[in-house]
């Protein structure tokens, strides 16, 4: 599960007396350092469009499943927790940090559009 990871570092981070745990960006959806995509104006290779398709198969809806279970983390180790993610709307993915406080509640999310990436599929 995508939130694995995370759960286990958070509860190090609390039994460590953290009361405020942040992540990076992209922590969950991961960041495709490097990647192209093998975009070229007016042109997509099938290789690149594949490539696209994993990373978008990564990244999570907010509101989703995936953010509920990191509010579940917040509250049973007692932080307030900022999470950096990989966000999807339709085939458009955004990098998204989404602030949750020590009970449970998301507090607010940070949708940071200009690293916006867009792709249709054929």
């Amino acid at each position: 599960m995508r939130t694995d990871k995370a759960e286990r570092l958070l509860a190090k981070a609390a039994d460590l007396g953290s009361q405020l745990v942040v992540f990076p960006e992209a922590f969950i959806g991961g960041y495709p350092r490097g990647s192209s995509f093998e975009l070229a104006i007016g042109a997509r290779t099938a290789k690149g469009i594949d490539d696209f398709r994993k990373y978008h198969a990564s990244a999570i809806d907010v509101p989703g499943h995936e953010v509920e279970r990191l509010a579940e983390m917040a509250k049973k180790y007692k932080v307030f927790l900022v999470m950096g993610v990989i966000e999807k709307e339709g085939y458009t993915l955004y990098c998204t940090v989404v602030f949750f406080d020590s009970q449970g509640f998301v507090l607010s999310q940070r949708r940071n559009r200009s690293e916006r990436i867009m792709i249709d599929f054929p």
